[in-house]
């Protein structure tokens, strides 16, 4: 019941809303400290998508056990906090990430440093390349 809510709340709200507002209040629902850059109650979040924690935990490498300690308090280390965030919070599917990818990135920051600072500002703000494709 509880995950139709959710959904339903985000349907609704998000067609009149910016790309920044979406993401601040798909992040403020599922349980993300936006000023804290960390996941403040991952319990929240599992129990808003429906999950149970084999499921929830599984999807990032954690075991049940494990998730249930981080659940209770225990402090979640940095990459756990981040694949929590990618896969739970921005729904980005990991397992289509490949070591290609991150060579791209890695090449990109080195060799075109300001076209990578570029590039990623423009991905996080959502300012799309339509005024870029103009200039050529």
């Amino acid at each position: 019941m509880l995950q139709y809510v959710f959904r339903n709340f985000r349907r609704q709200s998000e067609p009149n809303r910016s790309g920044a507002a979406k993401s601040a209040l798909r992040l403020q629902l599922c349980g993300y400290d936006i000023k804290m850059k960390a996941i403040s109650h991952p319990r929240d979040i599992r129990h808003r998508l429906g999950l149970n924690q084999q499921e929830f935990w599984g999807r990032i490498g954690v075991t049940q056990s494990g998730g249930s300690r981080y659940e209770s308090g225990r402090t979640m280390p940095k990459p756990v906090q981040e694949l929590l965030r990618l896969v739970h919070v921005d729904q980005i599917d990991v397992r289509r990430i490949t070591r290609g990818d991150f060579q791209v990135i890695s090449y990109l920051k080195s060799a075109e440093p300001r076209l990578y600072k570029r590039l990623r500002q423009q991905a996080l703000t959502g300012n799309g390349s339509k005024r870029h494709a103009r200039r050529r």
